[in-house]
């Protein structure tokens, strides 16, 4: 009589994991409208402590707010801010990107040419790039002695930038037209703020504050 041969267990992969762990791909929650009000919080108080040294300019605090806060002058607290802020975006941007390009998703270019666009604009933020063309775009400016170009001679990188936005924005409108109506109306609105910001208050308030 023959005995029956022992059962054996199957070879385990070397890429299984432990008995009772998932699958499924590492996923993390952030909630959008406290962060929102977050951000939104910290703008108010930069926003305030600027116009606050405005305020008490004549005097050592009011000085001292302006130096470490004001909004409209380069390398300091508020644009440590505004740096940080985009290069998070890019952060962002590049986890979306690896998802996209691991998933086959036909617009990673697109998603990737974002990373590269905010990690510039951090770096503008922090190091001020823009303003170094801004001298000899504001000489050639005022050799031309227009009402138009006197508009720009202030802030002269405003005719260089404005002009990479309509390239840019009109390459992304099919990235744009791709997106979830949703999603699309953010990023549209999140664009209009941001250029608003940047470009036409800046303008503004050269030519209406100093």
């Amino acid at each position: 009589m023959k005995h029956p041969e022992p059962v054996r267990p199957a070879p385990r992969s070397q890429h299984s994991r432990p008995q009772g762990m998932s699958n499924a791909p590492l996923e993390f929650h952030l909630p959008p409208g406290r962060i929102a009000l977050l951000l939104l919080g910290v703008a108010i108080l930069l926003t305030a402590l600027s116009l606050t040294g405005a305020a008490l300019q004549p005097t050592l605090l009011g000085k001292l707010l302006r130096y470490l806060f004001d909004v409209g002058r380069e390398g300091n607290v508020s644009t440590f801010y505004s740096a940080i802020l985009l290069a998070t975006c890019s952060l962002l941007l590049y986890v979306i990107y690896r998802s996209g390009k691991i998933s086959k998703d036909r617009y990673w270019m697109y998603w990737l040419s974002l990373v590269i666009i905010f990690a510039y604009l951090a770096l503008d933020e922090a190091a001020g790039l823009h303003e170094l063309p801004s001298d000899v775009l504001r000489e050639y400016l005022l050799t031309l002695e227009t009402g138009f170009a006197n508009l720009f001679v202030p802030t002269p990188w405003v005719l260089p930038a404005g002009l990479a936005v309509l390239v840019v924005g009109s390459l992304y409108l099919r990235f744009l037209f791709a997106l979830p109506r949703r999603s699309a109306w953010l990023f549209a609105g999140a664009g209009l703020v941001y250029l608003s910001g940047a470009v036409l208050f800046e303008m503004l308030a050269w030519h209406y504050l100093f």
